[in-house]
């Protein structure tokens, strides 16, 4: 679920900065500019590590079983309860930012170059993934959809807020969609007492080393009072699915990581907990499965404890074992705490074996929610170790300028039918008050400026983020991409060059949510949302070439109408939810990208593809590089 209102992670790691001593800012100091003596001190302090274990929770198969088919025969009421529990725990991550006062930004959003908009697609196909109708039939209709993909052995695996299903490459259904409550074994919700056992963000990776495949999604249990709109959180946890053959049609391995930290179950103690481990991203590299997160107090105090990163032995889940898990909590560089750390992943198999194994990452540096010009690069090595019973891995990290970016703006979208909203408007809705005035046509949340997807290919570790941008004078959404080449020196530090960098932006609109996947060749491409005055949320796509950066934008599936999802039009919410993420894959000299669009022009709420609530659905991409 990855918090994207108000820039709250920024404030909360300003806020919870504020009293660390491990690493301080030079006076007068931007957020801009490096610091190389707190940058040291915080690289070498040594990051707290913990072992814990896995649970395993047995096996599940994706084909479910008759009776337990995924489909629920929820009504529009009950789904908006279930949207609104969901949505509450982003407004508890939201008021932990409260605690911190925003800082003056040091600079101006970066002025972008727009990029033209082509039709031609030379290369590329594509088809209609799972949306708002299927992530219903998963049990809560989450939104948004939190793309989820991954690609091998002539499949597609598609998972989303609250649904997974497995495609051939031409996009024919290989089987019925899969709820992941059921497919997790979750405990069933108890709606009418508030209580909720939720699924978010989900991840899926498909691993060349072992022909095998891994899902993962964050398990919350809340309680939730609708009538206040309060949520506890009272438990989290990492949900992993690790495939027994080639097949991910087939059957699964089931653990569970608690992400709790409140000193039960193994767990370390830690402030504010029982803890969220907000939106776990994944990686992996020759040795190891790694999970990252962002730790958030569970209750109404809130609180923030940045990063925590778990590495495991993969080789170990492969094989149905239960390896030592190796918690590394809140990492500390230059004037602030770690958050949304991107483990990286290395589709062709190509590994740094350099210090026992090294599995990198890439987080952005903006602590005060405005601009910064840094990005970081991190190490975990010895990732050999992941193997024993007793692993240590050691965590480094250094700090590469780059280009500036900042917390984008909400975006906009093309006007066009919005049945939802005229039924809101007009007091007909149930479960929704009548407004005072007219809501006006949704915004959408641009996300914050977080590091997205990483890709280790090449020799080069490749990432984007959403940024403001001027562009034509205007303040848009945009994109900045980084290509950096990292290494271990002899001493253990890591160091990175930045090779190539840039930005997206097209004139008048929006782009956002960036996903990059490259071969290690150099070629690839960016995947992202295309919306404004001018488009209906679309899928859009660039193609990159290292050493010429980012082409034309590329429209893949054009949008046919707005959103008109309830997060827009509840009172609590100030712009729509989108995004959270795009996702990109590659697959030999073939490029996979999955972005959330709206595919239906819908005047009525009884609409095929829409449910009452939520208009939205994604789209499948391939691009084949060698038709170029």
């Amino acid at each position: 679920m990855n918090k994207s209102v108000s820039a709250a992670i920024g404030l909360l790691i300003l806020s919870a900065c504020s009293a660390n001593t491990d690493a301080t800012s030079a006076p007068g100091a931007s957020p801009g500019a490096v610091d190389p003596s707190a940058d040291e001190a915080a690289n070498a302090t040594p990051v707290r590590q913990t072992l814990q274990s896995l649970t395993s929770v047995g096996t599940t198969t994706f084909r479910g079983v008759p009776g337990d088919s995924s489909v629920k025969s929820l009504t529009p009421e009950a789904e908006l309860d279930g949207l609104r529990a969901r949505a509450a725990v982003e407004k508890l991550i939201e008021a932990s930012s409260q605690h911190a006062a925003r800082q003056p930004p040091p600079t101006q959003p970066p002025t972008v170059t727009p990029h033209a908009i082509v039709t031609q697609n030379d290369g590329y196909s594509g088809f209609d993934g799972l949306n708002a109708v299927d992530s219903r039939k998963g049990g809560s209709g989450g939104t948004p959809p939190d793309q989820g993909m991954c690609v091998g052995n002539g499949l597609v695996l598609e998972a989303i807020n609250s649904s997974l299903r497995i495609f051939s490459t031409l996009g024919a259904p290989v089987a019925d969609v899969r709820g992941l409550t059921d497919f997790f074994h979750f405990a069933p919700s108890d709606p009418a007492n508030g209580h909720y056992n939720s699924p978010s963000d989900p991840k899926c990776y498909y691993d060349r080393d072992t022909d095998r495949w891994f899902i993962t999604v964050l398990k919350i249990v809340e309680d939730f009072d609708k009538v206040s709109g309060q949520v506890n959180i009272t438990h989290s946890s990492v949900e992993i699915a690790v495939s027994t053959t080639t097949d991910p049609s087939g059957g699964y391995n089931l653990y569970s990581l608690d992400l709790t930290d409140d000193g039960t179950n193994g767990t370390p103690h830690q402030a504010s907990c029982p803890c969220l481990g907000d939106q776990p991203l994944i990686g992996a590299d020759a040795h190891g499965f790694y999970i990252s997160t962002n730790e958030f107090g569970g209750g109404a105090a809130g609180g923030f404890n940045g990063a925590q990163i778990y590495a495991l032995s993969k080789t170990q889940l492969v094989a149905g074992h239960m390896p030592t898990v190796v918690h590394l909590s809140s990492p500390v560089l230059a004037e602030g705490i770690g958050y949304s750390v991107q483990p990286a992943v290395a589709p062709s198999g190509v590994h740094d074996h350099a210090a026992g194994g090294t599995e990198y990452f890439v987080s952005s540096l903006d602590f005060t929610g405005s601009f910064d010009n840094r990005i970081a690069l991190w190490a975990l090595t010895n990732t050999s170790s992941l193997a024993s019973a007793t692993p240590h891995v050691n965590l480094v990290h250094s700090l590469v300028e780059t280009e500036s970016y900042g917390q984008p703006p909400p975006a906009a979208q093309k006007d066009g039918p919005t049945p939802l909203r005229d039924c809101v408007n007009a007091g007909g809705c149930t479960g929704f008050p009548k407004p005072a005035s007219p809501i006006p046509l949704e915004m959408l949340d641009g996300g914050d400026d977080r590091m997205m997807q990483v890709m280790h290919a090449g020799g080069r570790l490749w990432s984007a983020l959403n940024t403001v941008v001027n562009v034509g004078g205007q303040t848009h959404d945009g994109i900045a991409w980084f290509a950096v080449k990292p290494h271990i020196k002899s001493n253990g530090r890591v160091a990175g060059t930045l090779a190539e960098q840039g930005y997206v932006a097209v004139a008048g609109n929006d782009v956002t949510f960036p996903s990059i996947a490259m071969t290690d060749d150099g070629r690839g491409a960016l995947a992202f949302t295309l919306t404004g005055h001018d488009y209906y949320p679309s899928a859009a796509y660039a193609l990159v070439t290292s050493g010429h950066g980012i082409g034309d934008v590329h429209i893949g599936a054009a949008g046919q109408g707005p959103q008109d999802d309830f997060s827009g039009l509840d009172p609590s919410f100030p712009v729509a939810r989108w995004g959270d993420y795009t996702s990109a894959a590659t697959d030999g000299d073939t490029i996979w990208l999955a972005s959330e669009y709206i595919a239906a022009s819908c005047p009525t709420l009884t609409c095929a593809g829409r449910t009452r609530n939520t208009n939205y659905a994604t789209f499948v991409s391939r691009v084949d590089l060698d038709s170029l």
